[in-house]
């Protein structure tokens, strides 16, 4: 089976569909009025899974009151390696 990369956020208080990065950073921008320069906030592994040839999880980001997942899955390669950094 071929592993897509995937890369998806969702913000949990506006209960919104799957977005890409930059979708999410136009709906913080826009929708919760947040500057993204020098944004920060917290992230929290909530599950990891490793495979063969893929790692894959979710990690929920805090910014105040404001929660996103972030879901992800990625195709294991000389790059990512482990996907331990």
């Amino acid at each position: 089976m071929a592993v897509e990369n995937s890369n998806t956020w969702v913000c949990v208080n506006c209960n919104t569909a799957s977005m890409s990065f930059a979708e999410m950073k136009t709906h913080l921008a826009e929708v919760h009025k947040l500057d993204m320069a020098g944004l920060q906030g917290s992230k929290r592994m909530k599950m990891h899974m490793d495979g063969k040839d893929w790692f894959s999880g979710v990690d929920e980001w805090t910014f105040g009151e404001l929660t996103l997942e972030q879901s992800y899955r990625i195709k294991r390669t000389k790059k990512t390696g482990l996907g331990l950094f």
